[in-house]
């Protein structure tokens, strides 16, 4: 967490989100579930607005800038902050070991991601990234995923936690890039599906326009 260079005190926290980027998405998400509001700027990659990079030098998304002008730009660390306030719906799940849910995340935020990439954005990985059989990765942690929801309804237990909001965008987003990947994996594709069909997941894909200033504020969600 930093602080803004422009700390003046907003009425609600302002994110800066891309409608399709799954970082994005899983964050949007824990906000929505948490109940809080917030400003959304829909960010167009291609034209990144100044006030962006005004709060992260990054320029990655998403960042949100919170009413006192500090700011979270990991989805991660967006996800708690937004959960730490307000978690109805329990995912969190504080009451149960939580070393397998990051390891699960830290799988998918490393070499799944790497593997969706491999198709959709080779130019993203280094030279040495590019001799692995990144489909070869990707077939294996479905494998896994598959495995778990075996035995369970979610990937850690029988209630949603943190585990499948965080990993399910990635794998709609892999399943996008190869239509046909899902189709070994019966019982990875009804948890996809769940999510994707839920009145939640329709509520966080809503389409915004990109934002630039002077625009009418878009409240979230």
């Amino acid at each position: 967490m930093s602080q803004a260079p422009d700390s003046t005190t907003k009425q609600m926290p302002i994110l800066y989100s891309y409608h399709e980027c799954p970082f994005c998405i899983r964050a949007r998400l824990a906000i929505a579930a948490s109940g809080l509001k917030c400003e959304l700027r829909e960010v167009a990659l291609p034209d990144k607005p100044a006030q962006l990079f005004k709060a992260s030098a990054k320029g990655t998304v998403p960042v949100i800038v919170l009413e006192d002008g500090k700011v979270i730009d990991e989805s991660m660390e967006i996800i708690h902050w937004a959960l730490a306030q307000s978690d109805p719906l329990n995912w969190r799940q504080l009451e149960i070991p939580q070393a397998e849910i990051k390891a699960l995340i830290d799988e998918n935020d490393n070499r799944f991601l790497k593997a969706m990439l491999a198709v959709k954005k080779p130019e993203k990985l280094s030279e040495e990234d590019k001799k692995n059989d990144w489909e070869q990765v990707a077939h294996d942690f479905l494998v896994k995923l598959e495995r778990k929801l075996d035995v369970n309804r979610y990937l850690a237990g029988n209630q949603v936690t943190l585990a499948d909001i965080c990993i399910v965008p990635f794998v709609l987003l892999y399943a996008q890039c190869k239509p046909d990947m899902l189709a070994e994996f019966s019982r990875v594709l009804n948890w996809v599906e769940g999510f994707r069909y839920s009145d939640l997941y329709r509520r966080v894909m809503q389409e915004y326009p990109a934002w630039h200033e002077g625009m009418e504020p878009s409240v979230f969600p």
